[in-house]
């Protein structure tokens, strides 16, 4: 085996492993998971300091979601660019063949 093919083998494979790496990313970010605090029976008459915790709550549980998910996206976008690179590097050896 020359090295030329050698290099396109390898390229081409780190190709493959980074693009799959970047759909998992990709596929873990779209199917968040968010912990729903527990609900006050109480309406907003009776108890309204309660109403503004439970929002608090909510706004913080969504925070902490979207915080989780950009992370993801970043990572996935992080792979999505090696995959790129390794594709280019592909192809450019490739026409050396």
């Amino acid at each position: 085996m020359t090295p030329t093919r050698t290099i396109f083998l390898l390229t081409s494979s780190l190709t493959a492993g980074c693009a799959f790496a970047a759909a998992y990313f990709w596929y873990r970010s779209s199917v968040p998971t968010m912990e729903t605090p527990p609900e006050i029976a109480a309406s907003i008459d009776d108890a309204p300091s309660q109403h503004i915790l439970n929002t608090e709550a909510d706004i913080y549980s969504l925070y902490a979601v979207l915080t989780k998910v950009s992370r993801l996206n970043k990572n996935a976008a992080i792979w999505s660019a090696f995959a790129a690179g390794f594709g280019a590097a592909a192809a450019f050896v490739s026409t050396m063949m």
